[in-house]
């Protein structure tokens, strides 16, 4: 016994578990609105790979709230939408005010909708994904 204490002294059998909850609940989060979530983020911000980071990021910050497991598929997806969409606009923010980094990113395949401004994607997002229309 005093061998499973001691080889588990730097990480407590507490933490296994929860990280085990955590990867189960981020593969479920992925499966039923990954796509929907890059999606957005794509047409926000035109670019691919920071779209999935952000997406990334916004599961693994919800998967640690635990309310979010007895809320209704519906609604966990508005509030996933709300994060992504908001650390989208965070991002664009920072390119805006330090834009030498948007230079390393310039080199990048063009998206279909990198003609639009980000005002025009924004609005698109919110068209399509939620649940606003144009009138």
């Amino acid at each position: 016994m005093t061998d499973v204490a001691a080889s588990t002294a730097d990480r407590p059998l507490r933490a296994v578990g929860v990280e085990h909850v955590c990867e189960a609940c981020a593969r479920e989060l992925c499966r039923r609105h990954g796509a929907a979530l890059l999606a957005l983020a794509s047409m926000v911000l035109g670019d691919a790979d920071t779209s999935g980071d952000i997406v990334a990021s916004a599961i693994s910050v919800a998967c640690r709230d635990h309310r979010l497991r007895s809320l209704s598929d519906s609604v966990t997806r508005a509030r996933l939408a709300r994060s992504v969409y908001h650390r989208c606009l965070g991002h664009l923010a920072v390119m805006e005010r330090f834009p030498q980094l948007t230079h390393a990113r310039s080199r990048r395949r063009s998206a279909p909708l990198d003609h639009l401004t980000a005002e025009q994607r924004m609005i698109l997002a919110l068209v399509v994904f939620g649940g606003h229309d144009i009138a």
